[in-house]
């Protein structure tokens, strides 16, 4: 298993993908119905609270796509949700090991190999390998999609 299977199966009893979205408007977990085979066993949502509002209002929500084991086609799963989150109106999502979200850190380059896809402005990028998500080529694109979304 690589480092990023590894992770998301920590627990032993399950696979958790983690998904964050920036929207101005709260956003359902509707997207959830166009993965049909591979719908995940269990969906919980969460709302972080941005107390030191550094995203000027706009809200944030992570997703914890919860399955009893990892599915085969992750990437592609990965994708389709970005896409349909995307498609709901949110400015960035992207996918993050369990317990990576910081609103310090959101985006950060320091944080580049602990998100494993992103999507932005319509545009989707995926980083399944670990030496990609080390890559200094992804921590660039972190970097500018967080300058992105820090100054609106």
């Amino acid at each position: 298993m690589s480092l990023l299977q590894d992770a998301l199966a920590w627990s032993g009893t399950d696979a958790t993908l983690s998904m964050f979205v920036v929207s101005s408007q709260p956003i359902s977990a509707e997207f959830a119905a166009s993965l049909v085979a591979q719908l995940p066993h269990h969906i919980r949502t969460y709302d972080l609270e941005d107390e030191a509002g550094v995203l000027g209002g706009r809200h944030v929500r992570e997703f914890d796509l919860v399955w009893k084991e990892l599915p085969d086609d992750l990437e592609e799963i990965v994708r389709i949700c970005l896409q349909e989150v995307m498609a709901a109106g949110v400015e960035v999502a992207w996918f993050g090991f369990e317990g990576s979200f910081d609103y310090k850190h959101l985006l950060h380059p320091d944080i580049a190999d602990q998100v494993y896809a992103i999507g932005a402005s319509g545009d989707i990028w995926i980083a399944m390998e670990d030496e990609k998500r080390r890559s200094k080529e992804w921590e660039a694109l972190l970097a500018d999609v967080r300058g992105r979304v820090l100054s609106r």
